[in-house]
Formats: structure tokens, C-alpha cells, sequence
């Protein structure tokens, strides 16, 4: 039987697809660009990325 997101999964989920109004883009399409430079405040990007990504509990399906 496949796992799916709980509702509190979902509902994380659904919310970044919403367009930020300043930004004229999704949370979702920040999340996916990784940092291009090979620098100290790049690696924080990534990492500060990485903690929002697992903020989410995706890989605890029930």
C-alpha cells in the first residue's frame, strides 16, 4: 500500500505553492535553485535549504 502525506504533511506541501507576491515566485521554485557559487555564504544557502526541505517530515510517510 503506498504511503501518503499526513494532512499536516499536506498542508506544508500546498503552501509552497503559493506565489509570494513580492518575490513573483512559489517557496517551491526557490527550494529547487541551488546555490551556484562555491563560497562560505553559499554553503549556509544550502544548508539553511536543506533545514527548510526537512521541515517538511517527508520522509516520514504514514
Amino acid at each position: 500500500m503506498p504511503h501518503l502525506p499526513a494532512p499536516e504533511q499536506r498542508t506544508k506541501l500546498e503552501s509552497i505553492l503559493n506565489v509570494n507576491e513580492k518575490k513573483q515566485q512559489t517557496p517551491l521554485d526557490q527550494l529547487r535553485r541551488s546555490p551556484t557559487r562555491y563560497s562560505a555564504p553559499a554553503l549556509v544557502a544550502a544548508l539553511n535549504r536543506l533545514v527548510t526541505i526537512r521541515a517538511f517530515g517527508i520522509r516520514k510517510l504514514y
